[in-house]
């Protein structure tokens, strides 16, 4: 077990390292969007499958075009026309050209196309403006790749490219590491649903709703449980019914109050607590660990109970866990360059993640001024989050700092309280 306090880069590699892509499962190409291939995809057929026309024209010998010019056009007879959809059984002949359309396969004996725009058709004849060299507005069969090419590789993400690419060459289906299943809850006697009465003392439980929408967004298949009592039996009892799943999350009680049972349920439900506390702001109270059983293993995540936490450490540390479930090879987040739109100065000794607006277009970071865990309106307004390293305390604006997008950058600019 590691032991107390855990610093970031050692939470992350714990947790990468229990974490492996599962198993696959065939799915229908329009299914397969966000997943990784868990086998290579090869082409089944050279692109282009046959030799065509790039443009609307006229397909050609070059030779015999090879002076043709504004002022001197070359006449030549039509013998034939190819259309797209339809083989072209006419075979061009020297000092001829054929009327070809794009996508048409290119008649056999044609070695360039002169785009329409430079020609000029009368009494079964065109006129060529234009001295096409060899090649010119053609697309050679095979030219993009051969058949047999690598067009996916494993672990290979499907994204619409991809599947435009697989469907031009008639695949419609692909193997892929099926997505995780996630199980999570909230613990509590202070939660109560949203939209019943709230006694006084009691908060509306929002977790579940904000965990399992990142979840879906990472691409694993959110269970929501109902929110879990402040009783250590049955915490264990619901993690128990959690732990058949490929992910449990919890969150609240990992703390070291009275009440926080979170870590004694995680062991008493066979879990191999693998750490607890992680050296990060905010986020410090942490558990995480594995189950394994004739089921299958699952991990294991003990979250902070406050919203600001729990979002920030799932996107830090379940997240990544969650792509390489799904068969990502590169889980975690690059890193971005902000700088700093103003002094900060803060207690070091932690590594902080603060959340903070990007300007779209000079890349400049503005922190929230209140970075206090119960500021949830800054949740749902930040759009990066900045990584402040532990050992510092004091940072200038005009600093160079490390961060991640956690929204699309051109987001307007929020109210910062």
């Amino acid at each position: 077990m590691i032991s107390d306090v855990t610093p970031v880069l050692d939470v992350l590699k714990t947790i990468d390292e229990a974490a492996a892509p599962l198993s696959s499962e065939k799915v229908a190409l329009r299914d397969a969007l966000a997943r990784f291939a868990s086998e290579s995809i090869a082409a089944r057929s050279p692109a282009p499958a046959f030799s065509n026309s790039a443009m609307d024209g006229y397909a050609v010998y070059a030779a015999d075009v090879a002076n043709a010019s504004d002022t001197a056009p070359v006449r030549l007879p039509l013998v034939g026309e190819s259309r797209a959809g339809a083989p072209c059984d006419d075979a061009l002949k020297p000092g001829h050209a054929i009327r070809v359309f794009t996508g048409a396969e290119l008649p056999e004996g044609a070695d360039a196309v002169v785009a329409q725009e430079d020609t000029v058709t009368q009494d079964g004849h065109v006129q060529i403006r234009f001295a096409a060299p060899s090649g010119h507005h053609i697309r050679r069969a095979g030219a993009y790749f051969e058949r047999g090419a690598e067009l996916v590789s494993r672990g290979g993400l499907i994204h619409p490219g991809v599947m435009g690419l697989l469907a031009s060459q008639g695949v419609t289906s692909a193997l892929v590491h099926r997505r995780p299943r996630v199980t999570l809850f909230a613990t509590g006697d202070e939660l109560f649903e949203p939209g019943a009465p709230l006694p006084r003392g009691g908060i509306y439980e929002s977790n579940s709703l904000m965990l399992s929408a990142l979840v879906t967004q990472a691409g694993g298949i959110a269970r929501v449980l109902r929110a879990a009592g402040d009783d250590r039996d049955a915490l264990v009892a619901t993690l128990s019914d959690a732990l058949r799943d490929d992910v449990v999350i919890t969150t609240g009680g990992v703390s070291v109050g009275e009440y926080d049972f979170t870590k004694a349920a995680f062991e008493n439900a066979g879990v191999d607590i693998a750490l607890w506390k992680a050296r990060i702001k905010p986020g410090k109270p942490l558990v995480f660990g594995t189950s394994s059983s004739s089921r299958g293993r699952s991990l294991a995540f003990g979250l902070p109970g406050n919203p600001v936490s729990a979002y920030v450490t799932f996107r830090v540390f379940v997240e990544p866990a969650i792509k390489r479930l799904l068969g990502d090879p590169a889980p975690f987040p690059a890193p971005i360059e902000f700088t700093l739109a103003h002094d900060h100065q803060r207690r070091a000794g932690r590594t902080e993640l603060v959340r903070a607006h990007v300007d779209p277009e000079t890349r400049r970071a503005t922190l929230y001024r209140h970075q206090g865990s119960g500021n949830a309106r800054s949740l749902a307004e930040h759009n990066a989050l900045v990584v402040l390293p532990s050992e510092t305390d004091r940072f200038s604006a005009g600093a160079s700092v490390l961060g991640f997008l956690t929204s699309p950058i051109g987001v307007s600019a929020p109210w910062i309280p």
